[in-house]
């Protein structure tokens, strides 16, 4: 059976693991939807100035730009959707938080005169991953009201 220490120990590993992970993969996944929108657009303009340029080539090369916004207005909803910039931040905050959990309870580990506060910073590992669903919840419940407010009155 697992000392509350070690029990402590490999919660704060999965967690530090499970945040680390997801936090780099929505911090990819934003950074491609923003290439991939800053490329597009940049592609777009170009496109249109050989357009100008060439006319006889116009209608092909308005294809492609078609193509090109068609690509940018994706990225954008799938980064409005997934909202993967929000939860990077969200997940690497959280993930900082348990770090630091996870490196008192290494400090305290050291001395051994003295008892490791495993209950104290128990507590503290838990309010860290309850203020964390707090707060994305209530970030998710705002995100309706935000569409309320746009043009239209598009709503999720």
């Amino acid at each position: 059976m697992m000392s509350k220490q070690e029990f402590l120990a490999a919660e704060l590993a999965k967690n530090i693991k499970h945040f680390d992970g997801d936090s780099t993969r929505h911090k990819n996944m934003y950074r491609l939807l923003r290439y991939i929108a800053f490329t597009f657009s940049a592609g777009s303009t170009i496109l249109a100035g050989i357009a100008l340029a060439f006319p006889h080539h116009q209608t092909n090369l308005n294809i492609a730009i078609l193509f090109s916004s068609a690509a940018i207005g994706v990225a954008s909803s799938i980064e409005g959707l997934r909202r993967p910039h929000e939860l990077w931040v969200h997940e690497r905050s959280v993930l900082y938080d348990l770090r630091d959990v996870e490196r008192d309870l290494a400090y305290h580990a050291q001395d051994l005169s003295v008892p490791v506060p495993v209950d104290e910073l128990y507590a503290r590992t838990q309010a860290i991953l309850q203020a964390s669903r707090d707060r994305w919840r209530q970030n998710v419940e705002k995100l309706p009201e935000e569409r309320k407010k746009l043009p239209g009155g598009i709503s999720g």
